[in-house]
């Protein structure tokens, strides 16, 4: 069954450490602060133009991470 999406479907920033990496432990602390905010969804990895930016494995790293969290 497929299901539309509704209510508030949040653009978030992909938060990165000195070295350009993910900072894992921001993410999680963003991603519990989006949803707790009442966020129906996110959208990650590119909503700000940081998508072009990140390596394949890094976007893939960014989407298993978030969904891991939610």
């Amino acid at each position: 069954m497929q299901k539309t999406p509704y209510g508030v479907i949040a653009a978030v920033v992909t938060p990165l450490n000195e070295d350009e990496s993910i900072d894992l432990e921001s993410l999680e602390r963003l991603v519990e602060w989006v949803l707790q905010g009442g966020a129906r969804g996110l959208f990650v990895g590119g909503s700000i133009g940081e998508g072009a930016a990140l390596r394949d494995r890094e976007r893939t790293r960014l989407a298993r991470e978030t969904v891991r969290l939610v």
